[in-house]
């Protein structure tokens, strides 16, 4: 008799426990998917901002090393003759008038 009340126990909290199991790790799952895709997205996100940045910085170079003299001296540039692409959307306003 106690091995069938046994039996009977352990066959519900089979039959109870693996379905939820289941439904746990397909959560679980699920949950970590998202997170990578979420941590990728930032990276992503975090390489084109400091790619972008670091085009400003160039240009911020170029353009002082190409107006002033000393600054290049400063910085160790060699004279470039290479001209600026466009002027700045403030200076180009200004020679327009």
């Amino acid at each position: 008799m106690i091995i069938a009340v046994v039996g009977c126990a352990v066959c519900i909290a089979v039959a109870v426990g693996i379905p939820a199991l289941a439904v746990v790790t397909t959560r679980f799952l699920k949950f970590k998917e998202r997170e990578l895709a979420l941590e990728a997205e930032y990276r992503q996100k975090s390489q084109q901002q400091e790619s972008a940045l670091e085009q400003r910085v160039q240009r911020l170079e170029q353009t002082l090393a190409s107006l002033d003299h000393d600054v290049r001296v400063k910085l160790e540039i060699k004279s470039s003759d290479q001209p600026l692409l466009e002027a700045p959307p403030d200076l180009a306003r200004t020679r327009a008038r």
